[in-house]
């Protein structure tokens, strides 16, 4: 069962890709908005938010860049998240 970690990555990984190729940045932004909807606290939503968008940035990092412009679109109170996130082109 050591390989089972390495398969799930993988498979996270494919999902992952998958989902990017799939949908554009404002679909994709919408799907993390309401994925992260449940969650009460914000700094546990920021977390989510920042898990994902990074894990979008060690694929493709345009598209990254634009799913966090695409939150500030949606929900301008996100504008303060994203300038933390350091994405280079994500202020504006």
């Amino acid at each position: 069962m050591e390989n089972s970690d390495s398969m799930d990555t993988d498979f996270l990984n494919l999902v992952i890709e998958k989902g990017m190729k799939g949908n554009k940045p404002s679909v994709m932004a919408k799907g993390l908005l309401k994925t992260v909807n449940h969650y009460k606290k914000q700094e546990n939503i920021e977390k989510k938010l920042t898990e994902m968008l990074q894990t979008f940035d060690d694929f493709d990092h345009q598209y990254a860049v634009n799913v966090a412009q695409e939150l500030v679109v949606l929900d301008s109170s996100y504008s303060e998240f994203v300038k933390k996130l350091n994405l280079p082109d994500s202020n504006g």
